[in-house]
């Protein structure tokens, strides 16, 4: 709890989504059946969201002590979602993954603060290659092929 609070101190975290994030979040849920969806909607209360790569990458951290429940459909277990994205009126793919199912993550493609005071709005999602996710452009980007 402490480390939680250290990042929201940083800026590098804090106890809820904002709003562009939520806005992405129930376009890739539109993909799912609703009884996934709605596991997913119930898991996000009390979370902390660790804001990594200049807000880029938004990963989802769930209480410890809270019994959560996963899907249970094997795909969850490593899946991404693209949403394309109208910023100012400029298409862009956001990516919405999921690891062991959980909701694990929402990607962007440029910094957190780029989407500060600018209109965001969906056009559409569909189910996507894990491979292309942000994180991993990122990690061959700092660290060389992986």
């Amino acid at each position: 709890m402490f480390l939680h609070f250290l990042k929201f101190i940083c800026g590098e975290g804090s106890w809820s989504l904002r709003p562009y994030e939520l806005l992405v979040i129930e376009e890739a849920l539109g993909v799912m059946d609703e009884a996934d969806a709605s596991v997913v909607r119930s898991n996000l209360n009390g979370i902390f969201v660790d804001r990594m790569s200049s807000g880029r990458i938004c990963v989802i951290r769930y209480p410890r002590d809270r019994h959560l429940v996963k899907l249970a459909e094997s795909s969850y277990d490593d899946m991404l979602i693209e949403v394309t994205v109208a910023v100012e009126g400029r298409k862009e793919v956001a990516h919405v993954t999921f690891y062991r199912g959980l909701l694990f993550s929402v990607e962007f493609k440029k910094a957190g603060r780029w989407y500060k005071r600018k209109s965001v709005k969906v056009i559409g999602a569909v189910r996507g290659l894990v491979q292309s996710s942000y994180s991993n452009q990122i990690d061959k980007a700092e660290h060389g092929r992986i």
